[in-house]
């Protein structure tokens, strides 16, 4: 069950609500200087957003929010995702998120070298919603073929903080415990990867 039947009125991780503004800002050359402050602000509203302050964190005024938007149309080239978009949610094979095209050009040894390897999340900037009654589905065109799609995802790096004089008291969605597990899973991987410079051996 990917969200909850019955939604309590607590806001949480992973939870969908209505009516938060989105302020992009586009800088030409940055850091802006005070000879030449060439900027633009960008104002959009989405129908659906999500939170993604961890519950324990959740308090008056601040919060942090990703807005939810359609699905990225390169999780169509890999059949295995096809099957179940949600799958990029948990940790795969990296060798089943290739496309077949990309999969046919690689050796052997390349493919079998990442069937033995550990499982990984594949974009891991993402997090994908399944398919709800409230959610409008849409279209999108797929080698030259009209495929429906239902499902929504976001997309970490779109995170923005709100402060707001009161948390919202109503929410659209309730992700079970299950689901809201797998969102905090893979946002701790996403903020916890260590780079390389900053890696065990490149203290040696």
């Amino acid at each position: 069950m990917f969200y909850e039947s019955r939604p309590d009125t607590d806001l949480r991780l992973g939870d969908m609500v209505q009516g938060f503004p989105i302020l992009y800002s586009l800088l030409r050359k940055p850091p802006l200087s005070l000879q030449e402050a060439a900027y633009q602000v960008e104002v959009d509203i989405p129908e659906y957003a999500v939170i993604l302050t961890p519950c324990c964190s959740i308090r008056d005024r601040i919060i942090s929010v990703c807005p939810l938007k359609r699905l990225d149309k390169q999780l169509f080239k890999s059949p295995y995702l096809k099957e179940d978009f949600t799958r990029v949610n948990h940790r795969m094979r990296r060798v089943r998120a290739i496309p077949p095209d990309r999969l046919h050009k690689m050796s052997e040894e390349d493919i079998t070298r990442m069937e033995s390897e550990a499982e990984q999340y594949g974009f891991l900037t993402y997090f994908i919603y399944e398919p709800h009654e409230l959610l409008r589905g849409y279209t999108y065109t797929i080698s030259k073929q009209e495929v429906a799609v239902a499902h929504y995802m976001i997309d970490f790096r779109d995170t923005f903080k709100v402060e707001c004089t009161s948390l919202p008291e109503e929410k659209v969605l309730q992700l079970s415990i299950c689901s809201r597990t797998a969102l905090r899973e893979k946002l701790a991987e996403y903020y916890g990867r260590i780079p390389e410079e900053d890696g065990m051996d490149a203290a040696i």
